[in-house]
């Protein structure tokens, strides 16, 4: 598995409490991706991390929601296949999939 890069040296616990604070010291876009990537690079030990992804799926930040959906499809894409399908299925989603595919695309080209 390839490690991601982390852009801050925020644990997963800090970056909880930085989204349920909604603070704008880290955009939720870079908290989402740091949490993506320590759930990728072993920090999420209890899966939590991987749980506020899933729930990011739903928000109504369309950026928000593509990391969160590259997060999962990098960190385990058959574990989360079920989620990434109903995401991929709803309509408001559809728009989002080139986007998200050529970003895959650039991270582990086949």
């Amino acid at each position: 598995m390839k490690k991601l890069p982390r852009q801050t040296p925020l644990s997963v616990t800090q970056i909880f409490s930085h989204l349920k604070r909604n603070q704008q010291i880290y955009p939720n876009s870079l908290l989402i991706n740091e949490l993506g990537a320590a759930c990728n690079n072993g920090e999420d030990t209890d899966g939590i991390g991987e749980q506020k992804l899933i729930a990011t799926l739903s928000v109504r930040n369309r950026q928000e929601r593509m990391i969160a959906f590259y997060c999962l499809s990098i960190i385990d894409k058959e574990k989360h296949a079920d989620v990434l399908m109903d995401f991929s299925d709803q309509a408001r989603n559809k728009a989002l999939l080139p986007t998200i595919n050529q970003r895959l695309k650039i991270f582990n080209p086949q």
